[in-house]
């Protein structure tokens, strides 16, 4: 049995919702209230999701703001 990779929850952004629904970064940026260069940093994987990033996103594309919380977590402890 093999386990996954844990993947830094930017990429799951860029690859689950951005990629797929054509969003820009600028486009997600001014629909969640932060600066588009704090979106960069993220998807990127430079920077960590915060409980506010996570709510906003959580609030734009209709998911829980656990789900990204807990890509982090599972992130966080792959590094440890």
């Amino acid at each position: 049995m093999t386990s996954a990779i844990p993947v830094h929850p930017g990429s799951i952004l860029n690859d689950e919702f951005l990629t797929p629904r054509k969003v820009s970064i600028y486009r997600l940026a001014v629909g969640i209230g932060v600066p588009s260069s704090t979106l960069e940093r993220f998807r990127n994987g430079d920077t960590a999701v915060t409980e506010d990033l996570a709510q906003r996103l959580a609030d734009y594309f209709d998911t829980d703001p656990e789900y990204w919380m807990n890509y982090q977590r599972d992130f966080n402890s792959s590094a440890a």
